[in-house]
C-alpha cells in the first residue's frame, strides 16, 4: 500500500491510497461484493485513474472477493485513457462544490452520517458550516 496525492487544475488535493502496484507498472485495487459486478462502477474507475496518474502506470484492475454461498473471486481491467478525463470531471464538481459553500448553497449529503465528517477536508479546514 502506498498513499498518493494528486493536485488539480483549482488546487483542490485529491488523495488514496494504492492497494497494489506491481513490478510490471499495473495498479490492483482490491475490493469486496456480494455478488458478481458486470462492470467496474464509475466511482473505483475514478480510484484507479486518481491511482495510475503518479509513477508510469499502464494498467488498472480490481480484484473482486465475492462473498457468496460459494466464495469467488473475478478480475476486471479497467482501460486508462491517454487524458486524465474522469479527473477533470471531479475537479469541475469540487470546484462547483467550492463555490457552493462559499455562497452558502451547500447542503452535504448525509448530514445523517456523523461518522463520514471525520473523513471531510472541508471538516478539518473549518469550512463545513454544518460541523461547528
Amino acid at each position: 500500500e502506498d498513499w498518493i496525492e494528486e493536485e488539480l487544475d483549482n488546487g483542490i488535493i485529491l488523495r488514496g491510497k494504492r492497494d497494489v502496484v506491481t513490478e510490471d507498472m499495473a495498479v490492483i485495487d482490491l475490493k469486496t461484493a456480494n455478488r458478481k459486478p458486470s462492470q467496474i462502477d464509475l466511482s473505483y474507475q475514478l480510484q484507479l485513474e486518481l491511482y495510475a496518474v503518479q509513477g508510469d502506470i499502464r494498467k488498472a484492475y480490481i480484484h473482486y472477493a465475492i462473498k457468496t454461498k460459494k466464495p469467488k473471486t473475478l478480475v476486471l481491467e479497467h482501460e486508462l485513457p491517454e487524458e486524465k478525463r474522469l479527473l477533470k470531471v471531479v475537479s469541475s464538481v469540487a470546484q462547483a462544490i467550492q463555490e457552493a459553500i462559499r455562497t452558502g448553497n451547500f447542503i452535504p449529503n448525509g448530514l445523517g452520517h456523523s461518522w463520514a465528517c471525520q473523513y471531510c477536508g472541508y471538516r478539518e479546514k473549518g469550512l463545513c458550516p454544518y460541523h461547528k
